[in-house]
C-alpha cells in the first residue's frame, strides 16, 4: 500500500512494484502521510509491514513526529511491522558541502522544481533565474 501526496508519482512507483512483483498485492493510496488514511478493507485480514524510508520523521517537530507514529500504528493495525529510516546527527559543515556541492547537483535539482512548477501552473511566474541556492542548516533545540 504505497502512500504519496503526489498521485502521479504514486501511479508511476506502483506500476513499476506490479511489473516487478506480479504476485504481490497493490494498493496505492495518495494522501499526505501526516493526516490519517484508511487501508482498503481488503488488506486489514493481510500481514502488514509499513515501510518509512528516509529520515523524514527527523524533520517533523516532537509532536508531530509522535502524531505520525501514532497515526501509523492505527493505520497498520496491532499486529504489524514498520521499518523506519532514521538518520544520525551529522556534522553540520559537512551536510552544508554535501548540499551546496562544487558540481551544482542540488542547486540544479532545486532549480529543476522549479522549472517544473512553471510547466505544471496555468501562472507559470517562477523568475527561475533570479533564484541563487544556498544550503545552510538549522538544528531541532529538542
Amino acid at each position: 500500500m504505497p502512500v504519496d501526496i503526489s498521485e502521479e508519482s504514486l501511479a508511476e512507483s506502483t506500476r513499476s512494484i506490479r511489473q516487478e512483483f506480479p504476485k504481490l498485492v497493490v494498493r496505492p493510496i495518495a494522501g499526505d502521510f501526516l493526516k490519517t488514511l484508511s487501508p482498503p478493507d481488503e488488506l486489514r485480514s493481510r500481514p502488514v509491514l509499513g515501510f518509512f524510508p528516509g529520515s523524514t520523521i527527523g524533520n517533523l517537530s516532537d509532536g508531530e513526529a509522535e502524531r505520525f507514529l501514532r497515526t501509523s500504528r492505527s493505520l497498520l493495525g496491532p499486529n504489524a511491522r514498520f521499518m523506519i529510516g532514521i538518520d544520525l546527527v551529522k556534522n553540520a559543515d559537512e551536510l552544508v558541502r554535501a548540499y551546496d556541492d562544487a558540481q551544482g547537483v542540488t542547486a540544479a535539482f532545486n532549480k529543476n522544481l522549479l522549472e517544473r512548477m512553471n510547466r505544471d501552473s496555468v501562472q507559470r511566474s517562477i523568475p527561475v533565474s533570479s533564484f541563487i541556492v544556498r544550503s545552510g542548516m538549522t538544528t531541532n533545540p529538542a
